[in-house]
């Protein structure tokens, strides 16, 4: 009976872990769509460009794979175990678990960012703020600011109850281009994108390093569950393993 009462608690901490995982993999997606955003504006700015960028993500996130950026779908591989139906079905590379948005924001100053806010619920803080806030002022950058945002919903479980035990996570990512745009790929400069993406790199390495002793117990009890049955594929589950401080090489042009 001991052994029964932990059932529950596995299922929870197995649950845990993948909800995590997905955590990891929509943060991951949405970076990868402002990314690609900043490179390929044009996609980004007509509505046809989120479904093409929903799709990619869908591929290069949930599915492991080693192919360029640009690489077509087909190139990558097999998906993930660990975030598939319960079926074997897919999960994550299915049209409706992955959507994407891509909308333009409002960055204001001073007193604007606070009026910003409740402007959308109450039109008369929006009058206001044209009237007699800095928006009034020319202090109110509109141009070169877009939110990226990737929402997912996978289910937690297998067997019958793939299809009532659901997680829907979203992740939103700031989308500088424009006014924002950064002041260049490559160069000495420190300020140069190639140069602060090294730079970061390093002071995350002992972060990276902690990633895997944080999820040696869900290892673990992963292993347990499929030992015993309860969870499929449990040996398949590899957590989130993205640095999203890495330019790629063929947006650099050092790619063969």
């Amino acid at each position: 009976m001991a052994l029964l009462a932990l059932v529950p608690l596995l299922l929870a901490i197995v649950w845990l872990g993948k909800v995590v995982g997905l955590r990891q993999s929509v943060i991951q997606a949405s970076r990868l769509v402002a990314f690609e955003c900043t490179v390929r504006l044009p996609v980004c700015d007509h509505p046809e460009g989120a479904a093409l960028l929903a799709r990619e993500a869908r591929a290069r996130v949930f599915a492991p794979t080693d192919a360029p950026v640009r690489s077509p779908v087909a190139d990558y591989g097999p998906l993930d175990p660990f975030l598939a139906r319960g079926s074997g079905r897919a999960g994550a590379t299915a049209p409706e678990a992955v959507s994407v948005n891509i909308a333009a924001r409002r960055f204001d100053a001073g007193l604007n960012v606070a009026l910003a806010r409740p402007a959308d619920d109450l039109p008369p803080l929006a009058w206001l703020s044209a009237v007699a806030g800095p928006a009034r002022f020319g202090h109110e950058i509109t141009d070169g600011l877009r939110v990226a945002t990737v929402k997912a919903s996978l289910p937690l479980a297998g067997g019958p109850w793939r299809d009532t035990v659901r997680v829907s996570l979203s992740a939103d990512t700031a989308v500088l281009s424009g006014a924002w745009q950064a002041i260049g790929p490559r160069g000495a400069h420190p300020d140069h994108l190639e140069n602060r993406v090294r730079s970061g790199a390093q002071l995350h390495a002992v972060y990276e390093t902690a990633v895997g002793l944080r999820y040696a117990p869900v290892l673990g009890l992963l292993s347990l569950m499929g030992g015993i049955g309860l969870e499929p594929r449990a040996g398949g589950f590899r957590h989130g393993v993205f640095d999203v401080d890495v330019v790629p090489l063929d947006r650099i042009g050092s790619a063969p």
